[in-house]
C-alpha cells in the first residue's frame, strides 16, 4: 500500500511542479487507474502536512541549482541498480526526500549488504524513511485515513 502512496505523492508533486493543482479530475483519474480513496487521501495528507510545516516547496519556489546530487563511491554504486538510483534522484528533486534521507538510504542499503537493489527494494527503504519521520505531526496510525474519510 505504501508503495502506491509514494507513486501518488510523486505524481502529484510532478503535476504541481509544472503549475498544476490537485483537481477533481486528477483525483478521478487516479481512482480510475485503481488507486483507492484512502491511498489518494493519505498521499494528499502527507503533501499538505509537509507544505504546512515548510518542509516541502512546490513549483517556481524551487531552484534546479539548489539540488546537490550525491556522487557514489565504488562500493555504494553496487548497492542500487541504475533505475533505483534514478528514482532516488527524482524523489530528491521533487522534494520527497532530503539529502539526509538519501544518506540514510545509502547507509541502510550498504549495511543490509544489498547488491543492485531494484526499485521494489528501494521503495521499502524509502517507506521506512518517509513514513517514520520524527518531524511528522501525526502518528503512523493517523497517517492512514479510515475508509470513509477524505481530505477536502
Amino acid at each position: 500500500m505504501y508503495e502506491r502512496i509514494i507513486k501518488i505523492i510523486a505524481e502529484f508533486l510532478q503535476h504541481m511542479q509544472i503549475g498544476g493543482q490537485p483537481s477533481g479530475d486528477k483525483l478521478q483519474e487516479l481512482e480510475r487507474r485503481g488507486f483507492t480513496v484512502v491511498e489518494i487521501s493519505t498521499a494528499l495528507s502527507w503533501i499538505a502536512e509537509r507544505i504546512e510545516a515548510g518542509n516541502l516547496i512546490i513549483g517556481s519556489q524551487t531552484s534546479e541549482t539548489s539540488f546537490k546530487h550525491r556522487i557514489l563511491n565504488d562500493i555504494e554504486k553496487e548497492v542500487f541498480s541504475p533505475e533505483a538510483w534514478g528514482l532516488l534522484v527524482q524523489y530528491q528533486e521533487l522534494g520527497i526526500l532530503k539529502q539526509e534521507h538519501i544518506e540514510q538510504i545509502i547507509d541502510r542499503g550498504a549495511l543490509m549488504n544489498l547488491y543492485q537493489a531494484d526499485i521494489h527494494a528501494l521503495s521499502l527503504l524509502i517507506i521506512a524513511i518517509m513514513f517514520h519521520q520524527p518531524e511528522s505531526n501525526h502518528s503512523m496510525y493517523r497517517l492512514l485515513l479510515q475508509a470513509d474519510e477524505r481530505i477536502h
